[in-house]
């Protein structure tokens, strides 16, 4: 294994970043790591992506790298195609995203989304905007959809246009953020209308801060709602 790491030099990868991917990735020890990832990543180079973003999808994510150098042609080409910009984090992004999932799989995300309004063409701009958008599993779109469509009265289009917010936790993070500024909303504590993903983005402190120690008089409500103790939402 010795001699497969340091014949990796030509790569421009350093032995402890390698050791590192390999790690990430069992089956990668059971393969002959020079011919498996040199070629891949002599295309990604040609392709205009840069060393820091090749290093990034090796380390991170080294079974996308580590895949069969015709396939993951094709993936690199499709991503090309799309006019993803090599040079921008979003392009291995979408390589990440397309190498984890077959041809059936990719259709029935948009089938999926289509359920609620997305066309063809906003499910690829928002894949463009947010690969992982897509990488979220068919439950979870379902439920966080009907969250967003008929429990928040949003439109299709608007959660669209905001992609990043499907990756997070309806449970955990969707529900009480979205029960504390519902609740604002109906005691006329909030006048403006806020983006879905203005309310989900925030970290955690930044979103108390702002949603709920601001509002003495209504704060520890606000946090009932927020830990949960009270739900608002039948989901």
């Amino acid at each position: 294994m010795r001699n497969a790491i340091t014949d990796c030099s030509g790569c421009g990868f350093q032995d402890e970043k390698v050791i590192k991917c390999l790690k990430r990735s069992p089956r990668a020890f059971r393969r002959v790591f020079p011919d498996k990832i040199a070629p891949n990543i002599a295309l990604l180079r040609t392709s205009g992506v840069s060393d820091v973003l090749i290093s990034s999808l090796v380390s991170n994510v080294p079974d996308s790298a580590f895949r069969r150098h015709s396939k993951f042609r094709s993936i690199v080409n499709q991503v090309r195609d799309m006019g993803f910009d090599p040079s921008k984090v979003v392009f291995v992004e979408a390589i990440r995203v397309l190498s984890g999932m077959s041809s059936l799989t990719w259709e029935r995300k948009f089938k999926a989304y289509s359920k609620y309004g997305w066309s063809k063409d906003q499910t690829l701009l928002a894949f463009k905007k947010f690969p992982p958008c897509l990488s979220v599993s068919e439950e979870k779109i379902f439920k966080i959809m009907d969250f967003f469509v008929h429990k928040m009265g949003l439109m299709a289009v608007d959660i669209a246009t905001k992609p990043t917010v499907m990756v997070f936790s309806l449970e955990k993070r969707i529900i009480p953020r979205c029960s504390v500024v519902q609740s604002l909303y109906s005691k006329g504590l909030l006048k403006k209308e806020l983006s879905i993903a203005s309310i989900l983005h925030p970290t955690e402190k930044t979103f108390l801060e702002k949603y709920v120690t601001k509002f003495p008089k209504d704060a520890t409500w606000l946090l009932h709602l927020y830990t949960g103790e009270v739900k608002i939402f039948d989901v």
